[in-house]
């Protein structure tokens, strides 16, 4: 009899912590959907992490938006105000001010000759 009720109580244990990753995993999950405009990057790595944990159907969601979601990170300028002009390089890399990329600098070379 006292095996039973252990047994009992020990399948009980086990659908609690099922039950509570499940919910922590949806969580993730709604972070995930409420992040994906602000912070892609961050959403992207959350969705993983609630599929990796529970595969529910609301971690599959979280997992695919981030597959179809077209932004992968936001830009932030260093330099915040209307007065700085910033391009980006070809690789998508923040670049240098657009003033220096249009030859507004002194030349190194003007005094060599």
């Amino acid at each position: 009899m006292a095996l039973v009720s252990g047994l009992a109580v020990w399948q009980q244990y086990l659908d609690n912590e099922r039950r509570r990753t499940d919910d922590a995993a949806r969580q993730v999950a709604e972070v995930a959907d409420a992040l994906r405009t602000t912070e892609p990057r961050t959403a992207m790595l959350l969705g993983v992490a609630a599929w990796r944990t529970a595969k529910l159907p609301e971690t599959r969601r979280a997992l695919l938006g981030s597959l179809a979601q077209p932004e992968t990170d936001t830009f932030t300028d260093p330099v915040p105000g209307d007065a700085s002009e910033r391009a980006l390089r070809r690789s998508g890399r923040p670049g240098a001010p657009t003033s220096t990329l249009r030859g507004d600098f002194p030349s190194s070379t003007a005094g060599s000759r």
